[in-house]
């Protein structure tokens, strides 16, 4: 009966140290038993470590997590490839999103050049208004000028004039 005896305490068969009642065994194997050869949990992602015994998996993950995230990252990024490569919608709508894209950027840039023209011409037309606001000004200037020459002329006249009556009485 011993032998065979569920609720008999026996020992790992792994020589972890650990005593548990028979019945128990395949569950302290399957989850508890430090000395058991186990596979990383990154074995999926292509991890080398198939068989590693569960006192040193901490050890292991720590180790090599930098490792086990690419390792997940490229089965991820095959994943996502192998859906996109099927799809040719997707890889069409993505070349046009990024047509749109360069579009945009084209029409950003012409539009920031038309404005900076613009700004050129703005500056431009208020220089030419200035200089024709001089322009009028000295305009104005001749015309007193002239004014005033008219007027002298018009007075030298009246004493010419004024000498030929004087000279011909």
């Amino acid at each position: 009966h011993l032998k065979k005896c569920p609720k008999m305490e026996v020992s790992c068969e792994l020589n972890c140290g650990i005593v548990v009642c028979r019945e128990d065994i395949a569950q302290h194997l399957a989850e508890d038993c430090i000395e058991k050869e186990i596979e990383c949990p990154f074995v999926k992602y292509k991890c080398e470590a198939i068989s590693i015994q569960r006192k040193h998996l901490s050890q292991h993950l720590e180790e090599t997590e930098t490792k086990h995230l690419r390792l997940k990252l490229n089965a991820m990024e095959d994943i996502l490839f192998k859906q996109c490569e099927g799809s040719n919608e997707i890889k069409q709508y993505v070349d046009e999103c990024k047509q749109h894209r360069n579009e945009s950027k084209k029409y950003r840039d012409e539009s920031k050049q038309h404005r900076d023209e613009s700004k050129q011409h703005v500056e431009e037309s208020k220089q030419h208004r200035d200089e024709s606001k001089q322009h009028v000004d000295e305009s104005k200037q001749h015309v007193d000028e002239s004014k005033q020459y008219r007027d002298e002329s018009k007075q030298d006249m009246g004493e010419i004039n004024q000498h030929r009556r004087y000279m011909d009485n």
